[in-house]
């Protein structure tokens, strides 16, 4: 994937587990949802799933990886080249990925943080 050339869709947690990431969820909540325990609630389901780290997703004409943020040791003037890691997507479970996606940030929009299993998707 050319990350230059990507779309940035924004800072996000993910869990990552064997060298991909299983599930992402955005850092970007509404005015009305208390931050830091979203962030707390988010943090504790994703560690359920693997290794937690905070980094950028990039979307090249839907194929999507996860940038991690390095810490700050790593931070310097003559940087590593970025490592992406391939965001998990099960065989034909595209469209089912999607309506995760879609159900998710329409409950994170309308301020509540909701349980989403795959009972919940058609």
């Amino acid at each position: 994937m050319d990350i230059e050339n990507a779309k940035s869709l924004g800072m996000h947690w993910g869990a990552i587990r064997d060298g991909k990431v299983i599930l992402v969820i955005p850092m970007q909540v509404p005015n009305d949802v208390d931050f830091e325990t979203f962030r707390e609630r988010s943090i504790a389901a994703l560690e359920l799933l693997g290794e937690v780290k905070a980094g950028e997703v990039f979307d090249d004409y839907g194929d999507r990886c996860f940038v991690p943020r390095r810490n700050h040791a790593n931070r310097n003037k003559a940087p590593r080249p970025d490592n992406p890691l391939p965001i998990y997507q099960p065989s034909g479970g595209s469209d089912r990925v999607a309506a995760i996606t879609a159900n998710f940030y329409a409950a994170t929009s309308m301020g509540s943080l909701v349980f989403i299993s795959s009972s919940n998707i058609p």
